[in-house]
């Protein structure tokens, strides 16, 4: 029973440093790509600091409804019930690529989409339409790609 439970706790301690790190290296990516749009791109000439501190700032919003959907799950004992976006529509299994595609769009993913968008017209010194652009396409459309192709790949997906 005690080899059961140190098994459980090691698992968790690890996703626990997992989570840490897909964040970090995700947000890692992420200013870079805004750097690669706004200064390669548009012709800016920020640091890549400035972007970096951007996604961390607009991070707050990821936080927000990850708290929230922790709260809503505890109090209805559902793990599919915490959801605040699109993911409600989805009646699968939450490993799913298209559930996890779904549950990307939400109210504070698109606030987040705009305070990057705006950050990234201010850095790049282009138009707020053309910054939520750029923004909507880091923030949302490449990580739903991405999930798609792991999904694809694995089987989960389609089969």
């Amino acid at each position: 029973m005690s080899s059961r439970f140190q098994e459980g706790a090691i698992g968790t301690v690890f996703m626990g440093i997992g989570t840490v790190v897909a964040i970090f290296v995700s947000s890692l990516i992420a200013a870079a790509l805004l750097l690669l749009i706004g200064n390669v791109i548009h012709n800016g000439s920020e640091k890549f600091a400035k972007y970096w501190s951007l996604i961390w700032y607009a991070g707050v919003l990821s936080s927000a409804n990850l708290l929230i959907m922790g709260i809503l799950i505890r109090v209805t004992q559902d793990p599919n019930g915490g959801h605040l976006g699109l993911a409600i529509l989805t009646k699968g299994n939450p490993l799913e690529p298209l559930h996890q595609v779904a549950s990307l769009v939400n109210i504070f993913s698109v606030w987040e989409v705009f305070v990057v968008g705006i950050g990234l017209s201010i850095f790049a010194k282009i138009s707020r339409g053309l910054g939520i652009v750029w923004a909507f396409i880091v923030i949302l459309v490449l990580p739903a790609l991405i999930i798609f192709g792991i999904g694809s790949i694995s089987g989960t997906f389609g089969g």
